[in-house]
């Protein structure tokens, strides 16, 4: 699979490009998915309940929501990259975070969700596994924004990074 540094400019947005940038540089994108998932795992590990259910300010969401809103980003994502390997061109809804706090993750468990995140990702790993080098190329729109299917495999990953990086330092003061 490829690297980051293997995108061409047209193949994404520059509206995309900040999570893109937050994924491991010279890593291949097979190596991102499969790898990047379990620095979430151990932070998911190390929490509590209680913690959990942690918010740094009273609008923001708890650490579940943020977990949540990772696992419903992958999901979205995942499956504008299949169409778009599929060759399905039609522009496809917006996606809302607002979605989130609609989840109700107060009402589950961190086993569930740690259960819930690893059966996400290991669906997107094998759904990126499965694209040939030229169902990778092939392109579509993302809110009027052109992506490749790769590219999105790299916003998928940074994605979950840039939230890694949020929890340590919004959430755990790290």
């Amino acid at each position: 699979m490829t690297q980051l540094h293997q995108l061409k400019p047209h193949e994404y947005n520059a509206a995309v490009m900040y999570y893109m940038a937050q994924a491991e540089q010279g890593a291949s994108l097979a190596t991102m998915l499969s790898d990047s998932w379990l620095n979430l795992l151990k932070l998911m590990q190390t929490l509590d309940d209680t913690a959990l259910g942690y918010r740094y300010a009273p609008s923001k969401w708890t650490i579940a929501d943020v977990f949540q809103h990772v696992m419903d980003e992958e999901k979205m994502m995942s499956f504008r990259a299949s169409q778009f390997a599929q060759q399905k061109t039609d522009e496809l809804w917006r996606y809302s975070e607002f979605f989130t706090p609609q989840s109700q993750t107060k009402h589950k468990s961190k086993v569930a969700l740690i259960q819930e995140f690893a059966q996400v990702r290991q669906q997107i790993i094998n759904l990126f596994g499965s694209f040939s080098p030229e169902q990778q190329m092939l392109m579509g729109s993302l809110s009027g924004n052109p992506a490749s299917v790769r590219a999105i495999g790299w916003v998928i990953a940074g994605h979950e990074q840039h939230h890694v990086r949020v929890i340590n330092t919004r959430y755990l003061g790290k």
